[in-house]
């Protein structure tokens, strides 16, 4: 099952990795078909969040996205007494049936 591939903490919520684009798509796609949310919330950090903005543009093309929220901020981690900045990003979308 795709869902198992693909790190998720809620429904209707998708942190974003390495795998394929398509991917995640259609898991997207599966919850939407589950019926249990029209509103699905990618999150994405680092390399990741240009996935994430192709995804909502992809999804743009296949169904009526009612409304996309666009929040970016960026992660500060620290290891061995180093800090590291790190880009994330997180889109809400809602879908029309």
């Amino acid at each position: 099952m795709i869902e198992t591939a693909i790190k998720k903490s809620r429904v209707g919520e998708i942190k974003i990795g390495s795998k394929p684009t398509t991917q995640y798509v259609h898991s997207i796609f599966t919850e939407l078909k589950k019926g249990k949310t029209k509103k699905i919330t990618l999150l994405a950090r680092g390399k990741t969040t240009s996935k994430a903005i192709d995804i909502l543009e992809i999804l743009k093309g296949l169904k009526k996205v009612k409304s996309s929220i666009v929040k970016t901020g960026t992660t500060i981690f620290e290891h061995k007494n180093e800090k590291t900045s790190v880009s994330t990003i997180l889109i809400e979308i809602e879908i029309e049936n």
